[in-house]
């Protein structure tokens, strides 16, 4: 059985995991109850391009929010390193490539109206440890080439965790390679407007 745990009240999905420990597999069910197609940001989740350094390893994913107490999986985009296409005069073939501008392209699923996706991703994730603190949205902006991830004096494992997710209604600018260079305001408002959807993990 899948374990409902409540997310944001503005996210128009529910969402719910079960966990396998003879697989070692965490399934998290999202369900879209409008009458729109939506698409999760899932970049992260699966590795189209080196699957030998998966990026849902990255450290930069495994944050503390200190306002909530919190641990946080966050598989919200980090707009400055987000790219329609891959450049760069380096290629970085490690799981921190996440940090690295042009490595890591946009990719979504769709979640067409009435219908539910099921994620599979390794159960694991959920022992390792917390090293960042959360950065906030402002900060997270294409127009921030850098962001600053401050980390904790001590590898931190809260009582509470979550796994958050990005939805988006509408992605049309961002595989955009035009929109990329010539309308970057409009590109990086739509890659802020998204439903983030969170899924509370039971200890």
């Amino acid at each position: 059985m899948f374990a409902n745990n409540i997310q944001e009240t503005t996210c128009p999905l529910e969402c719910s995991y079960e966990i396998d420990s003879v697989e070692n597999n965490l399934f998290v069910q999202i369900t879209n109850n409008t009458s729109d197609t939506l698409f999760l940001f899932d970049s992260y989740i699966t590795d189209y391009k080196y699957n030998n350094h998966k990026l849902i390893t990255s450290e930069y994913l495994y944050r503390y929010n200190r306002q909530r107490n919190i641990d946080i999986i966050s598989f919200i985009p980090l707009l400055p390193y987000l790219s329609p296409y891959y450049f760069g005069d380096v290629i970085y073939i490690g799981n921190n490539r996440i940090i690295h501008q042009g490595q890591v392209i946009w990719h979504f699923l769709s979640i067409p109206p009435g219908c539910n996706i099921t994620l599979t991703l390794p159960s694991d994730i959920l022992s390792y440890s917390h090293t960042y603190y959360d950065i906030s949205n402002k900060q997270n902006s294409l127009f921030n080439h850098r962001l600053k991830f401050k980390k904790i004096k001590t590898s931190h494992q809260s009582n509470k965790k979550m796994i958050e997710f990005a939805v988006y209604k509408n992605i049309n600018l961002l595989s955009d390679t035009e929109a990329y260079y010539n309308d970057e305001h409009e590109y990086n408002a739509q890659g802020k407007n998204y439903f983030k959807l969170e899924l509370f993990i039971d200890n």
